[in-house]
């Protein structure tokens, strides 16, 4: 299945977390005396992140693929300096400080 998103980035938040969720099971996670949805608390993460730190300004096409044994994103980013890093994927600088900001203060992101 595909959807390709192309709207402002609450919808777009909103379509690819629904995109998830359509997809990937959702297994019964306890935490302390309340059941909570792992899925959703994972995808949260993972769209959140990906849409503070894109860069928007490339052309590439952001992608969340799900296989049957794993999930991935891949995501266009510039690295901001010269350092070791251990993970090819990591970048924690991110692109939009206002929407990072709205993503840090909205329900999205509680706890």
């Amino acid at each position: 299945d595909r959807d390709v998103i192309i709207t402002n980035l609450l919808e777009t938040y909103d379509r690819l977390i629904a995109f998830g969720q359509k997809h990937l099971s959702d297994p019964f996670v306890q935490e302390g005396i309340h059941s909570i949805s792992a899925r959703d608390h994972i995808l949260r993460e993972i769209f959140s992140n990906s849409l503070a730190h894109r860069d928007y300004s490339s052309g590439y096409v952001a992608k969340f693929v799900i296989e049957k044994d794993r999930l991935y994103t891949e995501n266009a980013n510039r690295s901001h300096g010269h350092v070791r890093c251990i993970c090819p994927l990591l970048n924690l600088m991110p692109k939009i400080h206002l929407f990072q900001k709205y993503l840090e203060k909205s329900v999205w992101l509680m706890n």
